[in-house]
């Protein structure tokens, strides 16, 4: 189907994940002077699950012990207990939830306690159709007239944007919600051209004829010209190269403050794509990642900047596409999910604050699954019920829910959902109006 063919497309990816169980190991040593142990626990940390739990959904905790000097401290036999075990049970760092409420989850070793609190929930399903009360989404609609259109929802109801023969795919707003970006493909053919229209579908202005990403505050764009990424003015000028030109492209990404870029780049048919970071005016050039065994593809940007999540496979090793996250400055490379093909995460994205990333797990083109887990922790929890499609999220501004594309059980087409960030609450905004998909939110600072 064209509609999916898009999505896969535009989306870079759209696979239920097994929940990957993350455990800590502790190593230490003793004090050379024969004094006793220099790793006797001080303090235990506990990590949180990213958000809440359902009745009979497990989830393993991490205790994390660390000595006086802030250390991981020797391995050490942690006794758990829960606070009320008719809302969970716990053993051995696995938590079982049981039924709705919260309860207290400690973890102790040596005399020292860590502890967090776990919130079991029964998910609320709402349908609100063509209308939604907590902000306003742009997404991309089949209805009417059999193409994709720009389509805007909000607490007014459904406003169709464009109304063409032809696809087109919103890819975003101006940083004011005035203008929303547009990508266009006639129904049959390849070509891609990227346009700019104001969000009432007036003033449609054609930008190139490539795939635009627009830095965060609308004055500079970023497209891959001839296989190098290109750099411009918002107007076109000042246009510059920032990379060598290679055998393949992608991106770019853009810095939460748009002064840097990062894309993905391979020099040869035969060599793995890395991820590269440069300065907006192409110094500073830096590859992050140097992976021969792996091949990066997309990236996204913590919103302080200093942090990437990247997506990397090689499926000649058995590894499929598998979410990292490493440092701006190209240190510390982490692997927080892995998978075996044809299963793969991809499309990582932080929330606002920075301590959670949203993904897509699907497998192959059929299977597709949301699922959010901490930033330091490859521990996912799944954000939609497992008997439907879900995947392509985007957090709200604030936050406290996703946004994203989802065929629900019993359906055949693509609508737009949002989900609570706690679990608590399933919208489904569309209901048999055509495919309806790529949900954006308008900037909150839009009046």
């Amino acid at each position: 189907m064209l509609v999916r063919s898009a999505i896969g497309f535009l989306a870079r990816g759209f696979a239920p994940l097994v929940i990957i169980l993350a455990i800590t190991s502790c190593a230490g040593q003793r004090d050379s002077l024969g004094l006793g142990p220099v790793n006797d626990v001080e303090s235990i940390e506990l990590v949180s699950p990213p958000t809440s739990l359902f009745v009979d959904e497990t989830y393993r905790l991490v205790a994390v012990t660390r000595n006086a000097a802030g250390g991981q401290s020797s391995a050490t036999p942690v006794k758990w207990r829960s606070s009320d075990s008719h809302v969970a049970t716990v053993s051995q760092g696995i938590v079982s939830a049981r039924g709705v409420g919260t309860a207290e989850i400690t973890a102790e070793a040596e005399g020292k306690t860590g502890s967090t609190v776990v919130t079991v929930v029964a998910m609320e399903s709402l349908l609100s159709v063509d209308r939604f009360a907590n902000g306003a989404l742009g997404f991309s609609s089949t209805r009417e007239t059999g193409a994709l259109n720009l389509c805007v929802v909000g607490p007014d109801g459904v406003h169709l944007v464009t109304s063409l023969s032809h696809h087109v795919q919103f890819d975003g707003w101006s940083p004011d919600g005035t203008h929303m970006a547009a990508i266009r493909f006639p129904v049959g053919t390849d070509p891609f051209t990227s346009h700019v229209v104001k969000s009432d579908g007036t003033d449609d202005v054609l930008i190139d004829d490539a795939i635009v990403n627009w830095s965060p505050d609308w004055l500079h764009r970023g497209e891959v010209l001839d296989g190098q990424m290109t750099i411009a003015n918002a107007d076109g000028s000042g246009e510059h190269h920032v990379g060598p030109a290679g055998f393949v492209t992608f991106g770019p990404w853009w810095s939460p403050d748009g002064t840097r870029v990062a894309f993905a780049y391979a020099a040869s048919a035969s060599a793995p794509s890395d991820i590269y970071v440069a300065a907006m005016d192409g110094s500073g050039l830096l590859n992050l990642t140097s992976s021969p065994s792996v091949s990066e593809e997309f990236a996204s940007w913590s919103p302080d900047g200093q942090r990437l999540a990247i997506t990397g496979e090689n499926p000649s090793t058995g590894l499929g596409s598998s979410v990292f996250v490493v440092n701006a400055t190209g240190t510390s490379l982490l692997q927080l999910t892995s998978t075996v093909p044809p299963r793969g995460d991809v499309d990582p994205e932080w929330s606002p604050d920075g301590k959670r990333i949203a993904f897509t797990s699907h497998i192959g083109n059929d299977v597709y699954s949301l699922w959010v887990m901490n930033a330091d922790s490859g521990t996912p929890i799944r954000m939609a019920p497992a008997t439907m499609t879900a995947g392509f999220a985007r957090w709200s501004p604030d936050g406290s829910t996703l946004a994203f594309t989802g065929i629900a059980e019993n359906s055949l087409h693509q609508d737009i959902f949002v989900v609570t960030a706690d679990r608590r609450q399933l919208i489904r905004l569309t209901r048999g109006s055509g495919e309806n998909l790529g949900p954006f939110w308008r900037p909150k600072d839009f009046r």
